[in-house]
């Protein structure tokens, strides 16, 4: 009996213990705390998936959000249709919310990286080729004072082929309070957007758009729904140089 006893005390304890270090990794991954968040209420009417994302991040502003439009095959091709949808949501955790997003327009998948949501092309999950996709040895920013630099930046230093890519503005300041200089290793093109709209300030995130042939980013500050502006907004630079 006596053993039987300490046998049951000892599995308690290690129960207890698991509960613990799970509640400790959690609290120490602000991301998944905010994706385990339940909203008491999601509903949007005849909506995209960005403007679902749009709605989320008015909810749940301590996460920053990224989207990567499917791309044209050519940039002067005409929009393609946009998929529209309801839904009425009730006590849906943010995760659940972004399932059920991705689900109501299949066309997208969504990961999260750190802080940052990032919403893409189902399609293009496992082609290397895809720009957010390609991956970096080692990226070098020096004294980089706005996205446009690190932008440039990272597309200068990833290996042949060559990648277009221009920005796109909307008025917004995207230029940074102080100069950034640092280095990362074995990051993918994504990783280092999020990290170039994250220097903006929290909830900072981009837009990723275009066509095959030419691809556009817009940068935003705050919270997700001026992202819609960004995603229209003027091409102003290319990496060929000004426009």
């Amino acid at each position: 009996m006596k053993k039987a006893g300490i046998a049951a005390a000892f599995g308690c304890f290690m129960v207890l213990f698991a509960f613990a270090a799970d509640a400790g990794e959690s609290a120490a991954d602000p991301g998944a705390v905010a994706l385990a968040a339940r909203v008491p209420r999601f509903l949007v009417h005849n909506a995209t998936v960005l403007d679902g994302i749009a709605e989320l991040s008015s909810e749940r502003p301590e996460l920053s959000y990224a989207f990567e439009e499917v791309l044209k095959a050519k940039f002067n091709d005409p929009e393609p249709p946009q998929q529209r949808f309801d839904l009425s949501l009730e006590n849906q955790t943010a995760s659940e919310i972004l399932d059920a997003l991705c689900s109501s327009d299949a066309r997208y998948a969504w990961i999260r990286d750190g802080l940052t949501v990032n919403v893409y092309p189902r399609s293009t999950t496992n082609d290397n080729s895809y720009f957010p996709n390609r991956q970096i040895t080692q990226l070098e920013l020096q004294q980089v004072t706005s996205t446009d630099q690190a932008v440039f930046a990272v597309a200068g230093q990833l290996p042949h082929p060559f990648e277009q890519i221009a920005l796109a503005q909307v008025g917004g300041d995207t230029t940074y309070a102080t100069a950034w200089t640092a280095t990362f290793r074995n990051i993918s093109v994504r990783q280092a957007l999020n990290l170039i709209a994250l220097r903006l300030g929290p909830g900072g995130g981009w837009v990723f758009g275009g066509s095959r042939e030419f691809r556009t980013i817009g940068f935003h500050k705050g919270p997700f729904t001026v992202a819609r502006e960004v995603a229209s907004g003027a091409v102003v630079y290319t990496n060929d140089g000004p426009n």
